[in-house]
C-alpha cells in the first residue's frame, strides 16, 4: 500500500530539488541541463496536478470552500502555461536576458507553488483515514499513466 503523505511529500520534495537545480543551471547558462530539468518538472507535475484536482481538492471543498478550490485548479492552468513557456524560450538557439529573467521568475512563482501546495497536505490529515489511503494508491497510480502537466492541462500537444 503507498503511504499517502509519503508520496505526496517526496513529490513536492522533488519538484523543490528540481527548481534549485534549474536555478542554478540557469545562472550558470548551462541550457542543456535546464531542458532537461524542465522535461523532468512536466513530466513529475501532471500527474501529481492531475491527482490533487480529480481527487484531493474536491475532497477539501467542505475544509476551504468551492472557491478557494477553484483557485487552486486555475493555479495549475497558470503553472502549466509557464512551464511550457520556459521550455518554449529554453528551445530558443540563444538566450536574452529578458529570456533568463524570464527562467528566473518562473522558478520562483513554481517554487511558490510548491509552498503553496504543501499545505493541502496538512489539511488532509483532517479527512478519513479510508480515503487517505485511497489518495495513496490513487497517486501513485497516476504517476504510470498520468501525462505531463503541459500536456494534461491542454496547453502543448500530446
Amino acid at each position: 500500500m503507498a503511504e499517502f503523505f509519503t508520496e505526496f511529500r517526496n513529490d513536492h520534495r522533488f519538484v523543490l530539488r528540481t527548481l534549485v537545480d534549474l536555478r542554478k543551471a540557469v545562472e550558470a547558462r548551462d541550457f542543456a541541463s535546464a531542458r532537461q530539468l524542465l522535461e523532468a518538472l512536466d513530466n513529475a507535475a501532471g500527474p501529481h496536478m492531475e491527482f490533487e484536482e480529480r481527487y484531493l481538492y474536491p475532497s477539501l471543498i467542505p475544509l476551504l470552500g468551492e472557491e478557494r478550490v477553484k483557485t487552486l485548479i486555475s493555479d495549475h492552468q497558470g503553472a502549466a502555461e509557464m512551464l511550457f513557456k520556459a521550455k518554449q524560450v529554453l528551445s530558443k538557439e540563444t538566450l536574452t536576458d529578458e529570456d533568463v529573467e524570464f527562467l528566473q521568475e518562473f522558478v520562483r512563482a513554481f517554487l511558490q507553488h510548491a509552498s503553496d501546495c504543501e499545505g493541502t497536505a496538512l489539511l488532509a490529515e483532517a479527512l478519513p483515514q479510508e480515503q487517505i489511503e485511497q489518495f495513496g494508491e490513487q497517486l501513485v497510480a497516476l504517476r504510470s499513466t498520468g501525462k505531463p502537466l503541459t500536456v494534461y492541462k491542454g496547453v502543448a500537444a500530446g
